[in-house]
């Protein structure tokens, strides 16, 4: 559509532009004063059991922080040495700490590993207490604002009868227990920082 404007509409163009440059001006302020929403890291890998690789953090419980995210990511990768995870990734930049398909003994924290995780059971009971657990454990740490993080917590892995004639390792699944023991022990450590 094209607006024509004779002589007598002239200050008419000018209330147009003017408006026009108003409108411009909001719509950029707007854009450049609203912040995009910052994108939570993620990670695919390979883990035992998964026949393909699995975006790690989709099978992650999230908890929301009461600190920032510096102080919840040193609390996380402490809380997380503590429950037995020896770390092999640490990345204070993407806000990430774990342990990637990690051979584990039958018990983690002092539980059995089938308070943990779920990997079928036979005539022997559960095979997460009776067979060999490869585990991965990862935590994802995002800045909510200056004073509250979301943290995010998945464990998973796969498992093996090793005394039986299968070699087939086992999808493993979580509890849902490890990722609240976890988000717990991060609250108290922050709550009760180191000396």
């Amino acid at each position: 559509m094209q607006l024509r404007f004779s002589h007598r509409t002239k200050g008419s163009r000018r209330v147009v532009a003017a408006c026009v440059v108003v409108a411009v001006a909001t719509c950029v302020a707007t854009c450049v004063a609203t912040p995009v929403a910052a994108q939570g890291s993620s990670v695919r890998i390979s883990v035992a059991g998964h026949g393909a690789p699995v975006l790690v953090d989709s099978a992650a419980s999230v908890y929301t922080i009461a600190a920032s995210r510096p102080a919840t990511f040193a609390a996380t990768a402490r809380a997380l040495a503590q429950l037995g995870i020896v770390v092999d990734r640490r990345d204070s930049v993407r806000g990430i700490v774990g342990m990637t398909n990690a051979p584990s003994k039958r018990t983690l924290a002092g539980k059995r590993m089938s308070q943990w995780l779920n990997c079928g059971s036979n005539l022997m009971g559960a095979n997460a207490d009776n067979w060999r657990v490869i585990l991965t454990v990862y935590a994802f740490v995002d800045a909510v604002d200056s004073t509250s993080t979301s943290l995010r917590i998945a464990i998973l892995g796969g498992a093996r009868d090793l005394a039986g004639s299968s070699t087939e390792t086992v999808r493993c699944a979580s509890t849902g227990l490890f990722e609240e023991v976890a988000a717990e022990r991060v609250r108290r450590l922050i709550a009760v920082p180191e000396p």
